[in-house]
């Protein structure tokens, strides 16, 4: 049996990539799985969660980026592009109305506010089978293939 924290806690698993505008040309510079902390009463809450610390993660970066290749400091950064295969987290990203959970209200509404300020370019929805991600969180994720030849050749095919 497993206990009530057991059974709300959700695994976020997250792939940053650096690449070309195309994104034909890739590779992974940053990559890890994480129990999230604060309980997910649904799939959802979870993915918005994993979302959220992975668009942050992708920021900081992307700043760190630009600050190595220009000297540019402060909120300089070579453009983010995030992808999941959560579409009702696309949905809610893409809507004015609030959503249910109130709990979620303010991580929503921050991501918004990165997606306004440009900080995020684009928020794309992308089906489970290419979703890089999973190969970190499900046993049988049919991205390993695609993820091996990522890392083998550097390209996204």
């Amino acid at each position: 049996h497993l206990s009530i924290e057991e059974k709300t806690k959700g695994v976020s698993g997250k792939m940053i990539f650096l690449s070309d505008p195309e994104e034909k040309h890739v590779s992974p510079i940053f990559w890890k799985t994480k129990t999230i902390t604060q309980a997910c009463t649904s799939a959802k809450a979870a993915e918005t969660r994993a979302a959220y610390m992975c668009t942050d993660d992708s920021i900081g970066i992307a700043r760190a980026v630009c600050e190595i290749y220009t000297g540019k400091r402060g909120r300089s950064q070579i453009p983010v592009t995030m992808k999941s295969d959560s579409a009702s987290l696309r949905d809610t990203l893409n809507s004015s109305k609030q959503i249910k959970k109130k709990i979620l209200r303010p991580t929503i509404l921050s991501m918004k506010q990165m997606i306004l300020r440009q900080e995020v370019r684009n928020f794309d929805w992308v089906e489970s089978k290419s979703c890089h991600a999973d190969v970190l969180t499900k046993k049988s994720a049919s991205t390993d293939d695609m993820v091996l030849n990522i890392l083998k050749s550097g390209r996204n095919e």
